[in-house]
């Protein structure tokens, strides 16, 4: 399994996720009465640590293959502002999600999805453009053993243990 293919398998968990922090939104337009406020932190909580994962592996094992990587001054600005965004988003998330106030409910479906289109651009900036070019600037055995240090090394080792039990059945793949 190649580096990409590590996180092409990351950018669907982390889709997954992010869907399911919305659930309870879509819940109340359909009627429900009020939500878990407990398993939307949970959830909050876990997708965070997915979400820093994930920056954490391209941080560490591609960092230098982003070099090699051209993207134009708009590209490379999208990057990092689809980073910020999604950090902004999920830390106003969670300020929201302790707050039980009737508008913080209504703040935080804002919220989240804000957080779903950030997650969606910045996903798919990897996918459509920054991939296929690592793809063709790596030779695929370079590719190869940074997707299998990543598996071995990277963090989501440290991520399974810092969630605690429950959460980390999630990581089952």
């Amino acid at each position: 399994m190649d580096i990409i293919d590590v996180l092409l398998e990351d950018h669907a968990v982390l889709r997954g996720e992010a869907e399911a922090l919305t659930a309870p939104f879509t819940r109340l337009l359909g009627g429900a009465k009020e939500i878990d406020r407990r398993a939307l932190l949970r959830d909050m909580r876990f997708f965070f640590t997915l979400f820093k994962t994930h920056e954490a592996v391209e941080d560490d094992f591609l960092s230098e293959a982003f070099c090699l990587v051209e993207l134009d001054a708009r590209q490379r600005a999208a990057f990092t502002d689809g980073r910020r965004s999604l950090a902004d988003a999920l830390s106003r998330f969670g300020s929201l999600a302790v707050d039980s106030g009737a508008k913080s409910v209504e703040a935080m479906r804002g919220v989240s999805l804000r957080l779903l289109d950030a997650l969606e651009e910045h996903l798919s900036l990897e996918e459509k453009i920054i991939f296929p070019r690592l793809k063709a600037s790596l030779r695929a055995d370079m590719l190869r053993d940074v997707g299998e240090r990543a598996r071995a090394e990277g963090s989501w080792a440290a991520a399974r243990s810092s969630v605690g039990p429950a959460a980390a059945a999630k990581f089952a793949r």
